[in-house]
C-alpha cells in the first residue's frame, strides 16, 4: 500500500482495491477497501457533504469489502457488512442487491429472510 500515493482519493484506493480482487489479492483488497472506507468517511465529512451521501458511497465500498471478505474465509464480518449496507437501504439499488447477494451467498439460503 503506498499510501502517499493514494492520498484523499477514496476513489483510486477503491479502484486498486477492486484491481488486486481481478487478480486474486484478496488480502491486499481488503485492505485497500479499509483505507477507502476511512478516508471516504472523512472526506465527504469534511465537505460537509449529508449523513445519507455519506452512506450511500461508504455501501458501495462495503459491499465490495464483503466480497473480499468472503474470498477470505472472513464470512461473519462480511456478514456484517452486507447487513449494514442492506440496513442503509442505499440510493443505488444495485449497491443493495449485490449485498443482498453476497448475504445470500455467505447465508448458503439460511435466514435469508432476517436480513432487515
Amino acid at each position: 500500500l503506498n499510501e502517499d500515493l493514494i492520498g484523499d482519493s477514496y476513489e483510486l484506493a477503491y479502484n486498486l482495491a477492486c484491481a488486486h480482487m481481478d487478480a486474486g489479492r484478496y488480502r491486499e483488497a481488503e485492505q485497500l477497501l479499509r483505507t477507502s472506507e476511512g478516508i471516504c468517511r472523512r472526506v465527504l465529512a469534511a465537505d460537509e457533504c449529508e449523513p445519507e451521501e455519506i452512506a450511500d458511497e461508504v455501501a458501495i465500498i462495503q459491499a465490495q469489502r464483503s466480497c473480499a471478505l468472503l474470498q477470505l474465509g472472513s464470512t461473519d464480518m462480511a456478514v456484517k457488512l452486507c447487513l449494514a449496507v442492506i440496513k442503509t437501504k442505499p440510493r443505488d439499488g444495485v449497491v443493495g442487491a449485490v449485498a443482498a447477494n453476497n448475504l445470500a451467498v455467505l447465508r448458503k439460503d439460511r435466514d435469508l429472510f432476517d436480513s432487515q
